[in-house]
């Protein structure tokens, strides 16, 4: 085939697809596009064969007629179908004719330039998300003819009649009481919102109901909902304070998310669990008090609120999951009611990046300095007193088998810590920069001490004396060497600023007199091969 030809075919299907784009619809009449139902009916529905690519098709007041004519043959028009009018902006206005049955999914999704809707006696089914996001609506209103829909007591909503569920609201609406549940994304987007009382007849509030009303500023939720799903305010910037009932059992995922200007929040006796992400982004809270209730923190439940100074953790939680406070830049101060509450927290590696930034431990109110750990206590988990500078003194109790990634990290304040026989490994970093700690003694029982240039006792800059029990066959401080050797490879792994490089000693590790700002003089001997 000639180059000419080549060009001639590409061209033909280039201009054959822009046509097929172009004519995705049936056929269109006065600026309306429909598709064939296929039984002499119509849907009205968009240009092309991408909804977000003719986003903007309809502008200003557009007016559905009952009936079109095309092609010597009348259609009556029956739906209107999904995404027909999602993502134009400039619609101001639209009128639905009687002959209309059903609005598909997504039919106006977006229309952020809608102020009122007229649903007729006709529509019979109105799909999911319909009127997503239709942030400026201010008036809807329901034939009173309809069968299926109301907007009963003039509340400017769609209500499911046999149901009694609010299906979408607006920005002046007032939920009835009889209304007795809240759909999903009823009212998402409706940033003209400010305030809502909802009616003790609501037993339920969908997930995402009120995403993003950034002018809500109060909100009333009554005993009768018995859990705050997932998203319900999230995105909800205005609110400034929200009263949980003592109904309301789970705060779910996302639940208050970017609520930046929530100040404070009440969590009731009866709250059992905050999920992930739920007040996530909340920058302006300052305090919050856990109730005894709560059994568990979701993954970055507090992600974020750099305003929290203080929190109270009670002994009911049994676990708080990866980085629950994460980017708390603020918090100074955990208080709890156990020692075991807190140990018994189940924290997760991430990346030496800390779950909690906490530099005061508190219990029962009284700031912790010489810790005694009880015990009832088998393991402390990562970063457990993480930053906890108050801290002078820990004894730990020959119960406790493992000292977990960074477990004491940042405790500058240590100056002494007893570790049991019992203690079989020590964690990355987990007693990194405590430069306030001037001996160690590693029990026979410890078989792992950190990882490869990951030390657990970088960064103590204070130590002065190191000692390895005799009887440990994985580790020993050789000639009274005042170090951590790995006896098998003769690498020495930590060193202090009194340490004497023996003459046995191979490799020295990676990081291994990281800090020593004491030391003044080290005589490498000629056995050393490879400093790391």
């Amino acid at each position: 085939m000639s180059q000419k030809s080549i060009m001639r075919a590409v061209l033909t299907a280039v201009l054959s697809l822009v046509a097929t784009i172009a004519t995705a619809h049936d056929f269109e009449v006065d600026g309306i596009f429909y598709n064939y139902n296929g039984d002499g009916t119509v849907s009205v529905t968009y240009q092309g064969d991408s909804y977000d690519v003719y986003a903007d098709e309809y502008t200003g007041d557009v007016v559905i007629p009952s009936s079109v004519r095309y092609s010597e043959t009348e259609y009556r028009v029956t739906s209107i179908g999904e995404h027909a009018f999602q993502g134009c902006s400039g619609l101001t206005s639209v009128t639905i004719p009687n002959s209309v049955t059903s609005i598909g999914y997504w039919a106006f999704s977006g229309c952020s330039g809608l102020t009122s809707v007229t649903i007729p006696k006709s529509v019979t089914v109105i799909s999911s998300e319909a009127f997503y996001n239709c942030g400026n609506l201010t008036s809807i209103i329901v034939d009173s003819e309809n069968q299926t829909y109301d907007s009963r007591n003039n509340c400017n909503a769609i209500i499911e009649t046999k149901s009694n569920t609010l299906l979408y609201g607006c920005n002046n609406t007032i939920i009835p009481n009889s209304v007795i549940a809240i759909c999903e994304q009823a009212f998402w987007g409706c940033s003209g919102l400010t305030s809502i009382t909802i009616p003790n007849s609501v037993t339920s509030i969908g997930r995402a109901a009120f995403v993003d009303c950034s002018g809500l500023k109060s909100v009333t939720i009554p005993n009768s909902v018995s859990s705050i799903e997932n998203s319900t305010f999230l995105g909800c910037s205005g609110l400034t304070s929200v009263t949980i009932p003592k109904s309301v059992t789970s705060i779910g995922k996302y639940a208050f998310e970017g609520c930046s200007g929530l100040t404070s929040i009440t969590i009731p006796n009866s709250v059992t669990s905050i999920d992930d992400w739920a007040f996530s982004g909340c920058s302006g809270l300052t305090s919050v008090t856990i109730p005894n209730s709560v059994t568990s923190i979701g993954v970055q439940a507090f992600y974020k609120c750099s305003g929290l100074t203080s929190v109270t953790i009670p002994n009911s939680v049994s676990s708080i999951y990866n980085w629950a406070f994460d980017g708390c830049s603020g918090l100074t101060r955990v208080d709890i009611s156990s020692i075991e509450a807190w140990l018994s927290i189940k924290f997760s590696t991430c990346n030496s990046n800390p779950l909690i930034y906490a530099h005061h431990l508190y219990l029962n109110g009284e700031e912790v300095k010489d810790l005694i750990i009880p015990n009832s206590v088998t393991s402390i988990g990562d970063y457990a007193f993480w930053d906890c500078s108050g801290l002078t003194s820990v004894t730990i109790p020959n119960s406790v088998t493992s000292i977990g990634n960074s477990a004491f990290s940042g405790c500058s304040g240590l100056t002494s810590v007893t570790i049991p026989n019992s203690v079989n490994s020590i964690g990355d970093y987990a007693f990194w920069d405590c430069s306030g700690l001037t001996s160690v003694t590693i029990p026979n029982s410890v078989t792992s001490i950190g990882s490869i240039g990951k030390g657990a006792f970088r960064s103590c800059s204070g130590l002065v004396s190191i000692v390895v029990e005799s009887g440990n066959s994985k580790y020993d401080s050789r000639d009274n060497c005042n170090a951590i050797i790995e006896t098998a490879t003769n690498t020495l792994l930590a060193g202090c600023k009194n340490t004497t490089i023996p003459n046995s000693v191979n490799s020295i590790g990676d990081y291994a007199f990281w800090d020593c700002s004491g030391l003044t003089s080290v005589t490498i001997p000629n056995s050393v091969t490879s400093i790391g």
